[in-house]
């Protein structure tokens, strides 16, 4: 997926959101989250490719490791929804994303 994409699917997240909630994006391929970014955070939204499952998880784990509400989504997701965890609060199956790109 070009930038042009990445950037579409996280405004179709965002636009989820009430305007007046602070959002912070974080790329894992290009850094990934760390501390402060999961203490600042009071839930996590989660999408990605099926070749980034095992990094979807891994942030899935570690923002539960803070008691943090996970939302899952994406093609991946759609597509294998058995291999994410079922502690995530929400798991979009045929999600907006795929809808949009």
């Amino acid at each position: 997926m070009n930038a042009g994409r990445r950037r579409s699917a996280d405004s179709v997240f965002a636009a989820y959101l009430p305007a007046n909630w602070p959002v912070r994006f974080i790329d894992e391929n290009i850094r990934a989250a760390t501390t402060e970014d999961f203490e600042w955070a009071e839930a996590v939204l989660v999408s990605g490719m099926h070749i980034q499952r095992q990094q979807m998880n891994d942030i899935c784990r570690r923002a539960h490791a803070f008691d943090l509400p996970v939302a899952i989504g994406g093609p991946s997701v759609s597509a294998c929804p058995d291999y994410y965890p079922r502690s995530t609060i929400f798991m979009s199956v045929n999600s907006a994303m795929r809808q949009t790109i």
